[in-house]
Order: C-alpha cells, then sequence, then structure tokens
C-alpha cells in the first residue's frame, strides 16, 4: 500500500490549519479513538478529516518519450468527511465554517500550494518530495458533496458514532502513477 492517498490528507490537514488556533486539535484518527483520549470527551475542540475513495476510473493512456503508448494511471475521487466537536457552544460550527472558507478559497489545490500545505502539515510518514500530484504539478479540485439523508445515516452507522457536525467534500483527480517506486507505507512504520 502505498502514501497517495495519505499525501492529499496531509496537504488538507495543512491547507486547514492555516488560521486555528492552539486549542484545536487537527486530525485524522477515527472519532472514537479521539474521544476516548485521557483529555476526556468534553476537553477538545475538534476538526477532524475522514477519508474513503468513492469513484475510480482509468485515465486515458499517455505518449512517453520517443511516442511510446505509457499504460494509463488509476484516477480516484477521495471523499471526505469533515468533522467538528467543540468544548463551547457554537464551536463546532465555528470550526466547521473554517474549513468550508479554507476550502472555497482553495477549491484548485495546485502542487504549489500543495507543497506549502505538506510541509504546514508535517506529517512524518509523508515528506514533500513523496506526493506524486505535487511533484508532476498536479492540481486537485476540493467539491462540496451534497449527500442526502440516508448517504449520512449509513456514514454515522459505518463510524458507529454519535453523529457529529459535519460536511462532506470530494477531492479529484487522486493519480496513482504506474510503475510508483515509492516504498509501502509498512517500511516507513517499521
Amino acid at each position: 500500500m502505498f502514501i497517495e492517498f495519505a499525501s492529499v490528507t496531509s496537504a488538507l490537514r495543512g491547507l486547514l490549519r492555516d488560521g486555528l488556533g492552539d486549542d484545536v486539535v487537527l486530525s485524522s484518527r477515527p472519532i472514537d479513538e479521539l474521544l476516548s483520549q485521557p483529555a476526556g470527551r468534553n476537553t477538545l475542540n475538534v476538526l477532524l478529516l475522514s477519508t474513503s475513495p468513492i469513484r475510480h476510473s482509468a485515465s486515458l493512456p499517455s505518449l512517453a518519450g520517443g511516442g511510446r503508448i505509457q499504460r494509463p494511471s488509476p484516477t480516484f475521487e477521495l471523499l471526505y468527511l469533515v468533522t467538528a466537536l467543540g468544548t463551547e457552544d457554537l464551536m463546532a460550527e465555528a470550526l466547521l465554517e473554517h474549513a468550508a472558507r479554507r476550502f472555497d478559497e482553495f477549491a484548485t489545490l495546485t502542487s504549489a500550494r500543495g507543497r506549502l500545505c505538506l510541509a504546514a502539515d508535517g506529517a512524518s510518514l509523508i515528506g514533500t518530495e513523496r506526493a506524486d500530484w505535487v511533484a508532476q504539478d498536479g492540481r486537485l479540485n476540493i467539491t462540496p458533496f451534497a449527500a442526502d439523508l440516508p448517504t449520512w445515516l449509513s456514514v454515522w452507522s459505518t463510524l458507529r458514532a454519535s453523529w457529529r457536525l459535519s460536511a462532506m467534500y470530494t477531492v479529484a483527480p487522486v493519480a496513482l502513477v504506474p510503475n510508483d517506486t515509492t516504498p509501502p507505507v509498512l517500511d516507513h512504520l517499521a
């Protein structure tokens, strides 16, 4: 398993980090895990990103140097659930609005902005040189996802958590580069 999806999540966290105070935890860990921390359920202001690939499509083959046709890169659309938890009245709403404004301001995440966001997030697993979409001057489009009630119910029952103030966004296209030589994630965790 490689880290292209993780690099997108890290860039989004870096994008959201700008403007948040020190009293806000920005995480992509499971909700239940965060709420069971020693800090306790009522002491955290949290902005949470959860992701899932929702669509896959093969892109068209491209021409390599010398006119050879290269194998197409599979592309994905990732669905992000942005969840806000607050310790004070209306804090969750303020946090979710922060995320909505940042995603609206940078609805197209360029590779230059992606480098800055990856550096701001500082995830040790992902270096700015490791994200193929950044290295190949890619652009990611961040779009609000209008979910109906059955979709929301399905999401929250899958997470096995109480409903929290949330919004959904899609990020696309995320391409997996053929013949990727990026080391597997497990090599980094060992």
